[in-house]
């Protein structure tokens, strides 16, 4: 499971830096340690909405498809279009 990581990463005061994957890991570490990590009472949402930068609205349309901007024919006066936007 565990390898030892490449000689060009750096040693702190000595130790061999390892890597493993995840599940490995956590099978060796104390269960209450585990537990531990994340509080019982953490609300993730409010957490990661707090720390990323919330999208424009037309970023938010245009991952979804949804364009932002309109154009079409009138009748009146001949040849003209109408456009629209969203402006935020």
């Amino acid at each position: 499971g565990f390898t030892a990581k490449s000689n060009l990463e750096r040693f702190i005061a000595g130790e061999l830096p390892m890597r493993a994957p995840m599940g490995l890991v956590s099978r060796l570490a104390p269960a209450q340690w585990l537990q531990d990590i994340v509080p019982q009472d953490f609300d993730a949402w409010p957490w990661f909405w707090s720390r990323v930068e919330r999208p424009k609205v037309e970023e938010v349309l245009s991952y979804i498809g949804i364009p932002h901007k309109w154009s079409w024919k009138v009748q009146w006066p001949l040849g003209a279009n109408v456009e629209a936007s969203l402006i935020v």
